[in-house]
Order: structure tokens, then C-alpha cells, then sequence
């Protein structure tokens, strides 16, 4: 199986990202890739991502919200394996460096005197990438606060009520004769869909396969981050893990949550047909009145004016990439993706020890 989610995502708060790759992350292995433009990074994860393919792991895989084909991560659960490309907007270094993070440092490979021919351009890019990236993020936080405007409207209107019946509704059929547990479930926080140079795009649907899917519509400020928190929050008091799937315009409020122990997930786009779901239910419904909000025009205005300056940034990027590309070399690369190979090797014989170590000790249980 296959999952796509995005790393991060461009916000009305800035770039904003979720590193959250592994539950218990410190009983873990993370490669950390570090370099700039055109240095193979997303060439780099991608392969290790078909190897991991033909020899039959589930994987996910975490897009770049700049470049929806470009690979910034890769997460194979099953062996508590990791890699990413935490340099420009979303950088992150080691916590534990050595004993669960390992840099590489693809920027060893490049050739210095071969790029300081083009040192005046390659700042100049860079400065304006950067420039168009703010005036990205303002528009962004416009649309942001017409966003929050919809939502007092709405609020104001909402039978909340009726919006407590939905959750109670909800509750009832998902968590049906589930106890409190004994322990806390764990939570993950990501992005399915993001605001790229593309338009809005989302990968939902590779991460609801197989689930029962509940629908929960509605305009902001009708209740649904409400309720899909509420659910999480219930969902792990009874044990089970829970994924919050922030909405990329807002990351405070939540998108979707998905209950991977029960195959359940909880969506409020339109992503799968009516008929497939186990049930769908329309928060607008509630509203006492449905005036029309001229707000929603002026924030879908604002939204396709930042996506116009992500496509600018986009193509200086390329630009930018076209300096660096001659002047690798990737030959020292692929040994280097060999060596990071090779210890996923060794993760896997790990992962079979581990697994025979838990059937001899379930057996042992079993003995009288």
C-alpha cells in the first residue's frame, strides 16, 4: 500500500510543517538529507521508495507542497525507517543525532567552482524567490482572515445543538462498545492536502482505501474541526491511534481524522461519492440562515493570487535547479544511496529478530 501525504504546507501562517514520522520515533532510524537545489534529493527518496515497493512494504510517501511530484520524505512503518529532505522552508536537524537521526550531506557532491561562475544570479534567485514567497504568505493570510470573517457569520447562525446530535451519532456507530483503555492512544498530525503552484491538491483518497468513510460537510465556522477533534479526542481515550490531517490554509483547524486501528475515517471534502460512504451529513443544513457571504469570493480570489506567485517562484526555481544540476555528481550519489541501502538491510534482519523474538514469547505464554 501506498500513502501520500505532503511534509507541509504553504499557510496563511507561512510554511508550515509536521516532521511527525513515526510513532515512538525514538525506537527509530531517520535519514536526514541535506543539500539545495537540483541536488537530487527527491530523486534520492523516490528510489529508495521503489526499492521498498518491489520487495512488497507499505510506504508513505510525503510530497513537496512546491512541486506536488517532488518527494521531500519517505516513511516505511514496518521498519521504523525514515527519510527526508529537511533543508530550505523545512528545515530540521537531529534531536538525537547518531543514535535515531544520521545526516547526509548531499551537498559534498557538488562542484563549488563550478556554480561560483553563476554566485550573482544564483543570489539574485534566491532573493526573489524569497520576496515572492512572503508576498505568497500575505495573501495567504488574507484569505485567512476573510476566512475568519465566514466563520463569525457562520457561527452565529450555526444550531449547535444539532451539531452535538451529529457527534453523538457519530460516536455511537464508531466507537460502539469500546471501554476506556488503559493507555492513551497516540496522535500524528500531517497534511493531506496542500496549496501548491497546481491549485488546492489533495491525496485523501490514498489514505482512506479500505476505510468506512463518514462525510462531514459544511462552510467555516459550522462545527466540523469541532467535531473531528472530539472524535479523536474519544477515539484515543479508548486506546486507539489517532491521524489529524490539518487544513492547509488554517493549521489550527483539522481537515480530516482518520482512525487507522478501525479502518475509519472521517473527511470533509468531496472526495469519495456519496453512495460509498457509511454516512454523510451537511452541517450547513443547520444554519438558521444562508445569506450569501461575499466573503467567500474575496477569499477564493486571494487564495488564486497566492497560487499565481507560487507558480512565479516555481519557475525561478527551476531556473535555479538548472545551475546546480551540471555541477553535481551524482555518480557519488548513488554510492551514497548504496550505503543508506544497505542499512535499511540491516533494519530489515532487525525487524525479523524482532518479530521472532515477540512469536517465541507469545509461545512461551501458551506453555502450562
Amino acid at each position: 500500500m501506498i500513502r501520500k501525504v505532503f511534509i507541509g504546507c504553504n499557510t496563511a501562517d507561512g510554511f508550515y510543517s509536521f516532521f511527525d514520522f513515526l510513532k515512538n520515533p525514538d525506537d527509530a532510524k531517520i535519514f536526514i538529507l541535506k543539500g539545495g537545489p537540483g541536488h537530487g534529493k527527491s530523486t534520492f527518496i523516490r528510489s529508495i521508495g521503489e526499492e521498498m515497493i518491489a520487495k512488497g512494504y507499505s510506504i508513505e510517501l510525503q510530497f513537496c507542497s512546491f512541486d506536488r511530484n517532488s518527494l521531500d520524505a519517505l516513511v516505511v512503518p514496518s521498519l521504523r525507517f525514515a527519510i527526508v529532505a529537511a533543508t530550505g522552508h523545512h528545515v530540521r536537524d537531529p534531536m538525537y543525532p547518531g543514535v535515531v537521526e544520521e545526516i547526509v550531506n548531499l551537498g559534498a557532491y557538488l562542484n563549488i567552482e563550478g556554480v561560483l561562475r553563476y554566485k550573482e544570479i544564483i543570489i539574485a534567485l534566491n532573493n526573489e524567490i524569497e520576496r515572492i514567497f512572503r508576498r505568497t504568505y500575505r495573501y495567504l493570510n488574507a484569505a485567512k482572515l476573510m476566512a475568519e470573517n465566514i466563520e463569525d457569520i457562520n457561527s452565529s447562525l450555526q444550531d449547535y445543538a444539532k451539531v452535538n446530535l451529529v457527534t453523538k451519532d457519530i460516536l455511537n456507530e464508531v466507537l460502539a462498545g469500546r471501554e476506556i483503555a488503559d493507555h492513551i492512544g497516540c496522535e500524528r498530525h500531517l497534511f493531506a492536502s496542500s496549496i501548491t503552484p497546481d491549485g488546492y491538491v489533495t491525496y485523501v483518497d490514498t489514505l482512506i482505501k479500505g476505510s468506512s468513510v463518514y462525510k462531514i460537510l459544511g462552510n467555516w465556522g459550522t462545527g466540523k474541526t469541532t467535531i473531528l477533534k472530539k472524535i479523536g479526542e474519544e477515539a484515543r481515550v479508548r486506546g486507539l491511534d489517532v491521524e489529524y490531517y490539518h487544513h492547509p490554509l488554517d493549521p489550527e483547524k483539522i481537515e480530516h481524522t482518520i482512525l487507522p486501528d478501525i479502518n475509519t475515517a472521517l473527511i470533509t471534502t468531496d472526495e469519495v461519492v456519496n453512495k460509498e460512504c457509511r454516512a454523510l451529513y451537511n452541517l450547513n443544513d443547520y444554519l438558521k440562515d444562508r445569506k450569501h457571504i461575499a466573503e467567500e469570493e474575496k477569499m477564493n480570489e486571494l487564495i488564486n493570487e497566492a497560487i499565481e506567485n507560487l507558480q512565479r517562484a516555481n519557475k525561478l526555481h527551476v531556473e535555479l535547479e538548472n545551475y546546480y544540476i551540471p555541477n553535481m555528481n551524482f555518480e557519488g550519489i548513488n554510492k551514497c544511496r548504496e550505503r543508506v541501502l544497505q542499512e535499511i538491510e540491516r533494519l530489515e534482519v532487525t525487524s525479523v529478530v524482532r518479530y521472532t523474538n515477540k512469536i517465541l514469547s507469545n509461545m512461551d505464554t501458551l506453555v502450562p
